[in-house]
């Protein structure tokens, strides 16, 4: 995705809100609204499942829409070849979820709202160490883009 018309400046701060915005909504579905969602006394399992599953439906849109974006932007912020290693892990791991996690956790949902309870956590929890190294990823891209935003003008790439 080509950005043009934007500074590398401009593009590192957007870079910035691009990423904390992403992390923000991944800590607030991911660890926070879908856990708590699970304690409510009046939300049976099998409903719970079936909003989460949508949910993060539209939520992976939301990412890969990010990823796209952040990509396309880092490209014109002239930032450390850091950025673009951290961009490439972000990569791996967005699509890995949407193309292989996903589709797998969507098909354990289907069998609990069926009344299957065997279904097996280890995805679970792969699913919570990809987000949680997502948040970690995400808060390094937007404190390295901090640093070329804010960085005297003699110190920037020409």
């Amino acid at each position: 995705m080509k950005v043009s018309g934007i500074t590398p400046g401009l593009a590192a701060k957007l870079l910035v809100v691009i990423c904390l915005l992403w992390c923000g909504m991944v800590l607030g579905i991911s660890f926070l609204a879908t856990p708590v969602k699970f304690h409510a006394p009046t939300l049976s399992l099998a409903v719970g499942v079936d909003v989460g599953r949508t949910v993060f439906d539209a939520f992976n849109l939301f990412q890969l829409g990010c990823l796209l974006l952040a990509i396309g932007i880092a490209q014109k912020s002239r930032g450390p070849a850091s950025i673009v290693v951290l961009l490439f892990i972000l990569t791996a791991s967005q699509l890995t979820q949407s193309f292989w996690l996903f589709p797998a956790l969507y098909e354990q949902a289907s069998q609990l709202i069926a009344g299957n309870r065997s279904a097996a956590l280890h995805l679970h929890l792969l699913f919570g160490i990809l987000e949680l190294g997502k948040v970690l990823v995400l808060s390094s891209i937007a404190w390295l883009s901090l640093g070329v935003a804010t960085a005297p003008a003699y110190m920037k790439k020409q």
